[in-house]
């Protein structure tokens, strides 16, 4: 009888825990529920990005698997593409049988990130239930963990990310698991794991983890050799059965075989303990803040606030292991319950020392890093300090609870103001984002791209200028909010897709070949071989961003036809065959101003000014092997400083610093140039510029080279000059330099040079 009570109380808890959840997001998301499906969360950026590649996947590709709305030709998987395949597929196949559905993806999207916050208070009330906690403290306690989540933030922009009901749903499937390890609780996480990680691969890893470092301390805590076995085939269901498809699925048939072994970040987004234990989203953290002492303030990636509560449970506990010496539990309960807190709480402390980037993060020991393995594409580990917020809180506030119980009634009085506290945090933190739906104008009535007099059946892809390019990990070509909102609208509304990319891990190669369609005319494209039409592509124009950027994109407008104009935006219709007519139009610029007599001529090179000072150095008497033009080239070891010039300079003023590099190969984009202006006596530094190859690169060949040209403005001209390259991360890695060219920046120099016209270090086919 009294468990048939205790049922009906949980089961009536959980349905108040439903009303009350629900009431309060109608009233944190109103526009969710106003405007589910005409208006977004982030209208540009990442947050918009996510809205194309859910809709285009779900519109307009013709696989469950791979999304062909960015990086066209070349498209990418749908995990690494941001499509949400275990949304947008579902709603695909569903579209099949319920025509019209697709129009109405972006509510849907907005609905399952509300579903569930739903779904994490309840599993966070089950979970507290479960472990004795009255009803109406596991309401309460569930509901404020939630809104308090650090996930929930992810809202503004990252919405594959916002899922609290991932961590907290293998929480309660381990605590089932524990109180009777059977099969179907194993298959019920290797369910969730294979879900969530539909939903963003990063829950993967998360949940990976979290499963792993559990049973290790689940059994741990057994001491008992015998049940090994056991834990290792539930393990293997877990996550293992998960592994294995997302391997047959994304992995084993990947074609790409130049994806970055090192992305960037690592060491830059993982957590800080501040992060973790403080919260400038909180009214006393801000009185602190400006009354007593400054915060430090971290890094989006590095914020996993866990309250305080949670604060003082992890301080109480911490201070029980070290009161017994490490010789007691540090939660005490009986039974199952003992293990399963007492691992919660060990596996959290484990992850949050990862999500720290420990050891690596320790001075001296970052060389580690090269040899984590797969473990550094995961380069934001600070959202793995997501795992440590849900275990101390449950651990906190389950112990909490026990404690109450266990005393007189003023224990539950504490208890309650715990739970207000909670509450109030939670309140002041879910507030401190802003989540308002945004109008996109497009969207509205008579508006739409689709609208427009403009045959897109006639086009092949979009060109979006200034031009984007962010996933490789070698080059990153930032969005214009402006231009990428409106292509990727365009692309929603169409079914055109574009050549710019916010993807995850992609090709370097094929990036080099977007890069190559929109640098200045050098070589034909060699993205056109990958074409599969001879279609135009339409050239969508921010006049605006355009002119405030220090590319020049002029020259794509070289044999472009205006077809629409509502400035600042302009779309030109941009035959391919434009591409080779500016080539032919620079190689016969640069042959007329070698027989133009009124040039200065000076042994075999031609100048526009004749008093020009420069200084060209073809390396061929270098022994590298690899080499752009001649008989050699430059060669060294990245780890050490490569000195490729050292010199007094010829005068002062502007000068342009060239030389060929060869960048088709991981990390060799982000390698580091270093040039010092240096007085010729003391060696004193006058300046010193300091850049990575991908960010001064001018032409791209498509033979893996690329020209980098970087501007100086020399103080004084009896300055010497030293120029060095070293990339750390590549070690024992070849560096390939060829063609160097110092000259001022106002002169150009001409010459033939065999079967090529030279033209300011670019070398033109005759």
């Amino acid at each position: 009888m009294i468990l048939l009570n205790k049922k009906r109380t949980v089961i009536f808890g959980a349905i108040a825990l439903i009303v009350v959840t629900s009431l309060c997001l109608l009233w944190r998301f109103p526009d969710f529920f106003r405007s589910p499906n005409s208006k977004v969360i982030e209208a540009w950026g990442d947050g918009y990005k996510s809205y194309m590649a859910f809709v285009y996947h779900i519109r307009y590709d013709s696989s469950y698997q791979h999304l062909q709305g960015m990086n066209y030709p070349y498209g990418e998987h749908v995990i690494p593409g941001d499509a949400q395949p275990a949304l947008s597929n579902a709603i695909k196949a569903l579209a099949t049988i319920f025509p019209g559905i697709e129009n109405y993806a972006i509510g849907i999207l907005h609905f399952s990130l509300l579903l569930s916050i739903l779904l994490s208070a309840l599993f966070l009330y089950l979970i507290f239930s479960r472990l004795d906690a009255p009803w109406w403290f596991s309401l309460l306690a569930a509901i404020g963990v939630t809104f308090l989540a650090p996930p929930t933030e992810r809202l503004i922009a990252h919405y594959g990310l916002a899922h609290p009901a991932a961590l907290a749903g293998v929480y309660y499937f381990l605590l089932l698991w524990e109180e009777r390890p059977r099969w179907r609780y194993s298959i019920a996480l290797a369910l969730w794991v294979w879900f969530f990680s539909l939903i963003h691969f990063y829950y993967f890893a998360v949940l990976a983890l979290t499963i792993g470092g559990y049973l290790f301390f689940s059994w741990l805590h057994k001491r008992r050799l015998s049940l090994l076995p056991r834990y290792l085939l539930h393990f293997s269901v877990q996550l293992l059965l998960p592994l294995a498809f997302f391997w047959w699925w994304m992995i084993a048939g990947d074609s790409v075989q130049d994806r970055t072994a090192s992305p960037w970040g690592f060491l830059n987004y993982c957590a800080t303990l501040d992060g973790v234990l403080v919260s400038l989203a909180e009214p006393h953290f801000q009185w602190i803040d400006k009354h007593v002492e400054p915060f430090r303030r971290v890094d989006f990636e590095a914020r996993s606030y866990i309250g305080l509560v949670a604060v003082f449970g992890l301080l109480i506990l911490l201070g029980r292991i070290f009161w017994f010496r490490f010789k007691q539990a540090p939660v005490k309960a009986t039974g199952r319950r003992a293990v399963y807190l007492n691992a919660v709480f060990y596996t959290g402390i484990a992850i949050l020392l990862f999500s720290l980037a420990l050891p690596f993060s320790i001075k001296g020991f970052g060389h580690l890093l090269e040899y984590a393995g797969p473990i550094r594409q995961f380069r934001a580990v600070g959202r793995f300090a997501w795992s440590f917020y849900f275990a101390m809180n449950i651990v906190s506030l389950v112990t909490l609870a026990a404690w109450a119980a266990r005393g007189k009634p003023w224990r539950w009085y504490l208890a309650a103001g715990a739970l207000v506290v909670l509450m109030a945090e939670a309140y002041w933190f879910t507030k401190s984002f802003d989540v308002r739906l945004d109008d996109i104008e497009e969207f509205q009535d008579g508006k739409h791209f689709s609208d427009l007099q403009i045959d897109y059946d006639n086009f092949q892809a979009i060109l979006p200028v200034p031009y984007y390019n962010i996933g490789t990990d070698n080059f990153w070509w930032t969005l214009s909010g402006f231009i990428g909102q409106k292509t990727q609208t365009l692309g929603m509304q169409t079914g055109l897709p574009t050549t710019g990319a916010m993807l995850t891990r992609t090709s370097l190669s094929q990036t080099i070949n977007q890069l190559q369609l929109v640098t200045e005319p050098y070589r034909r494209p060699l993205i056109f071989k990958d074409f599969p039409s001879r279609k135009p592509l339409l050239l969508a124009w921010d006049d605006e961003r355009v002119a405030e950027s220090s590319f020049d994109y002029s020259h794509l407008l070289e044999g472009a036809q205006l077809i629409y104009e509502n400035p600042p935006l302009r779309f030109f219709r941009l035959p391919l065959q434009v591409f080779d007519e500016r080539i032919n139009k620079r190689r016969q610029t640069v042959a007329n101003a070698l027989l133009d007599s009124t040039l200065a001529h000076r042994d075999g090179w031609v100048l526009s000014e004749s008093k020009g000072a420069f200084f060209y150095d073809s390396l061929d008497d270098r022994l590298g092997e690899k080499y752009y033009r001649g008989e050699g080239g430059f060669s060294g070891e990245m780890a050490t400083e490569n000195l490729l010039y050292e010199g007094i300079v010829p005068d002062s003023g502007s000068f342009l610093l060239n030389v060929w590099m060869f960048v088709n190969a991981d990390l060799y984009p982000r390698t580091t140039t270093i040039i010092q202006e240096l007085d010729p006596a003391t060696g004193t530094e006058r300046q010193r510029i300091e850049v990575q190859a991908k960010d001064v690169t001018k032409v791209f060949d498509v033979n893996g080279w690329a020209l980098l040209e970087i501007p100086i403005h020399f103080q004084q001209k009896d300055s010497r000059l030293r120029w060095v390259f070293q990339n750390k991360d590549l070690r024992r890695h070849a560096l390939w330099l060829d063609e160097l060219l110092i000259r001022p920046e106002k002169l150009d120099v001409y010459a033939a040079k065999g079967e090529f016209l030279f033209w300011n270090n670019r070398w033109l086919e005759k």
